[in-house]
């Protein structure tokens, strides 16, 4: 059975035969239509990944030459702004030290450099912000999150 809003009334010469949209419906039929290829999403950057990174940058810094340090220091508060959570005091501090590091002033950038770190970490390892899921600050995400588990999302 069609739908009346679907008839198709032709009006004039037709050169291209009708299409019975009642009987390709649903078929899914496409012409030229190829998948897109698919990847896994980014991986979320939580504060306690950025925190582990920054470690392993401070780590990395002694070994290296004052030029090569201030450009991980800068990669490093590149890469921190980018966290959502970041803020803009670490970040910042972080570009403190990739400038001491520059003037060569390894001790400086150093310390520095672990103010941002100890910006980045919360008093006593308590997270500062509770972090927020999606049904937490939608009601119709929570009603939906209820519904699947029966129970607080």
């Amino acid at each position: 059975a069609s739908r009346e809003a679907e008839r198709v009334f032709a009006r004039g010469r037709q050169n291209a035969a009708p299409v019975d949209l009642a009987a390709v419906r649903g078929t899914g039929k496409l012409e030229g239509a190829l998948p897109s290829g698919r990847r896994p999403a980014p991986a979320v950057r939580t504060a306690t990944l950025a925190r582990a990174e920054l470690e392993a940058t401070l780590e990395r810094i002694p070994r290296l030459s004052s030029r090569a340090a201030a450009v991980e220091l800068g990669g490093a508060a590149a890469r921190l702004l980018a966290h959502p959570g970041a803020g803009s005091s670490a970040p910042a501090m972080l570009v403190r030290a990739a400038e001491a590091a520059r003037r060569g002033a390894p001790e400086e950038a150093m310390r520095l450099a672990q103010r941002a770190l100890a910006l980045l970490s919360p008093a006593g390892g308590v997270p500062s912000a509770p972090v927020l899921s999606p049904a937490a600050v939608d009601p119709t995400s929570a009603a939906y999150f209820r519904a699947l588990g029966g129970g607080r999302p």
